[in-house]
Parts: structure tokens; sequence; C-alpha cells
């Protein structure tokens, strides 16, 4: 079974404890087939950081030429979960379950935008 969880954020930070943190979570005890080790399989792919920038002109009458730039990035990266012994259904969803409760908790939505997708 594999599972992909997409995340935007404007943090690179948070992504990478997201991470660490979702790492240790397939690979605690207290989580199913426990006494496999490495039975999750956990690839991050990077993709395109996207680049916004915003011209302010600073003067609203004259001085064209005295402007302030803005730029916002955001950060994208695609995790894909794989499993190397083949689960039931019922289990694995149930795994998934627990990680979409991971996911909306507080300490990650405050950098994260509200752009987190989980395919199957």
């Amino acid at each position: 079974m594999q599972c992909r969880i997409s995340i935007e954020s404007f943090c690179v930070k948070s992504i990478n404890h997201f991470v660490q943190h979702l790492e240790w979570f397939l690979n605690s005890k207290t989580m199913v087939h426990s006494t496999f080790k490495n039975f999750w399989s956990v690839k991050v792919v990077y993709l395109p950081t996207l680049k916004k920038k915003h011209t302010l002109l600073k003067s609203p009458h004259v001085n064209k030429t005295a402007r302030e730039q803005f730029e916002v990035r955001i950060y994208k990266r695609l995790i894909c979960i794989d499993t190397c012994v083949p689960l039931k259904k019922q289990s694995f969803l149930r795994i998934i379950y627990s990680l979409q409760k991971l996911l909306t908790t507080k300490s990650y939505n405050k950098f994260m935008r509200s752009k987190i997708n989980i395919f199957i």
C-alpha cells in the first residue's frame, strides 16, 4: 500500500520538523506491526518553490523610481509512505486516520497552509 501527502508551507523548518515527526510516528512501538524493523519507507520529494514578488510604490504621486519589492516563498514537499508488508485496507486506513489527526494539530497549522492532501 502506498500513501502520498502533499504539503505547502511558508517555512522550511516546519516541513522538516513534520517529516522527522512523521518518521518517528511510523516507526514507534505503538504502530501496527512494530515487530518489523524498517516496516515503513518514507521518501520526501522536493517540489519546486513558488516565488511571488510584489512591487509597491512608496510615493503615490511622484518619484516612480522609489519602489519596494516584497517576496513570498511557498515551499512544497511530497511525502510518499510505502509499506513492504501487505496490509489489510482497514488497518492502513486507521493509520491514515491517525496521520490526519497529527496533521491537524495546532503546532503544524501555524506555519502550514490549509492545503494538506492525503492520497491513497
